[in-house]
């Protein structure tokens, strides 16, 4: 789900925007049950120890804050359970 424009909430205007906040990482999902250095350096550079993870991030410069559609939903949603 896509949204497209601005919102204004208080002093801080909310920009969605999917392109500049969802961002991917690689993070070690699988590990040896040795514990020895020798051997975890060994297992980080291999790739199919790795997974490839989307990361919905929330960025503010000034007065502005652009967020991902997950995050603004999120919003949206702790906005409902306060009233």
């Amino acid at each position: 789900m896509t949204y497209e424009g601005i919102v204004k909430t208080g002093d801080i205007r909310i920009v969605v925007n999917d392109l500049t906040c969802i961002t991917y990482e690689s993070k070690q999902f699988r590990f040896p049950k040795s514990k020895k250095v020798r051997i975890r350096n060994k297992w980080k550079k291999r790739r199919e120890n790795y997974r490839v993870e989307k990361v919905h991030r929330a960025i503010k410069i000034n007065d502005t804050m652009f967020v991902s559609s997950k995050i603004y939903e999120q919003i949206l949603n702790s906005e409902k359970n306060d009233n």
